[in-house]
């Protein structure tokens, strides 16, 4: 009676139950038969790895075509195994962060997701891919239209490996958001720009001979690539850290998917031509390009930052006067601020924006997410063929 009464003691406070009425010591005793347990936590922590670096967590408005969009959803049980229990929860810890690929269909619900998110949690991501890159903020007097890098500026502490971007947009303004990405961009170490066709290297800018060139144009101007592109790097990181550009097209036209993978993709580089003859490059189609079938191709220009660069998103990074800014024409306002203030649904219920992330409504029919490999996209119609 001593020796149960010691035992009882003993126990006090370390033996409940379960809603099922299961003591959680008989749980443990499950838990350490459990094969995944009994295995050396090296390779536990090996399995969940593999298991996350598989799994992708989508959010946001996909474009089907005119005011057409589907919500997706994540799978269900993508992050299940955080679920499970306590210890295996405990074992991974915040490394999943690092490892899941958090993709967003549209740039507005991507800011919404990651602005809520704690210093902490936003600084652990790794890998982000979202599809389109503008913003539209309703003004009073007019719309105000926003590139994605100014979208980072309001993500503190983002040092994403690879931050992906699919193309939405057509040609030349494709061509000046990659150009501000790439010379004012920052929370990245790689910037992976994919494009449904090659149009970004090969329209003519008529606009420059019928308009001049002003600030915006001048942006727009094409200009032989990735060689222009690399000397932007080596001026922001330095060339002695060795930042890079390559551009890959698709030896398939028409197919998705096939420019990420090494087996279905070729290096591209423009011809350069005399110094002279530079600043009418763009008025002049890419011959390479344009061939039959050629501009069917999927296009990815890869930037890489330079060794020992800190990339990291600065807490108050400095205004960009150049091409504009959310932070100027909204002074002092978060981004929930300027998201309740200026993000309000259109009055048309046909507005084309509805379906591009423009819209704070959730009456798009709900999708949950599919895919074989966590990095597989599929390709949208292009805002400007509306």
């Amino acid at each position: 009676m001593a020796e149960e009464k010691t035992m009882a003691k003993n126990n006090k406070g370390r033996v409940k139950t379960n809603n099922s009425g299961a003591s959680v010591l008989a749980l443990a005793d499950d838990q350490e038969r459990s094969r995944l347990f009994q295995l050396p936590q090296e390779l536990r922590d090996s399995i969940y790895d593999h298991l996350f670096l598989d799994t992708r967590v989508s959010h946001g408005r996909r474009p089907l075509g005119e005011v057409k969009c589907l919500r997706i959803t994540p799978a269900p049980n993508s992050l299940s195994l955080l679920k499970t229990c306590r210890r295996a929860r405990a074992e991974i810890g915040h490394s999943w962060l690092s490892q899941v690929l958090f993709n967003f269909e549209d740039v507005k619900t991507m800011m919404e997701k990651l602005t809520a998110v704690p210093l902490r949690t936003l600084s652990a991501i790794r890998h982000l891919c979202v599809r389109g890159h503008s913003l539209t903020l309703s003004c009073p007097e007019k719309k105000m239209y926003y590139n994605l890098v100014h979208g980072l500026k309001f993500l503190p502490g983002l040092q994403l490996d690879t931050l992906t971007v699919l193309n939405l947009y057509g040609n030349c303004v494709t061509y000046d958001v990659l150009n501000s990405l790439i010379k004012y961009g920052q929370g990245w170490r790689e910037l992976r720009y994919i494009s449904r066709r090659s149009d970004i290297l090969q329209y003519v800018n008529d606009f420059i001979i019928l308009q001049g060139f002003d600030d915006y144009n001048q942006r727009r101007q094409r200009k032989p690539q990735p060689a222009n592109w690399i000397r932007t790097m080596n001026s922001r990181d330095g060339a002695a850290n060795q930042p890079s550009v390559a551009i890959y097209r698709s030896t398939l036209p028409g197919t998705t998917c096939t420019v990420i993978n090494e087996a279905t993709r070729v290096r591209f580089e423009q011809e350069c031509p005399e110094p002279s003859q530079e600043a009418l490059f763009g008025g002049r189609a890419c011959a390479s390009c344009m061939s039959s079938g050629e501009n069917a191709k999927e296009l990815m220009v890869i930037v890489r930052r330079g060794n020992g660069v800190d990339y990291q998103e600065k807490q108050r990074p400095p205004l960009l006067p150049e091409i504009g800014d959310i932070r100027a024409d909204c002074p002092g306002m978060t981004w929930e601020e300027i998201s309740k203030k200026h993000f309000a649904p259109p009055s048309d219920s046909g507005n084309a924006d509805r379906c591009f992330g423009n819209d704070s409504s959730d009456h798009a029919p709900e999708k949950m997410d599919e895919y074989r490999h966590v990095e597989e996209y599929e390709w949208t119609p292009l805002k400007s063929e509306y």
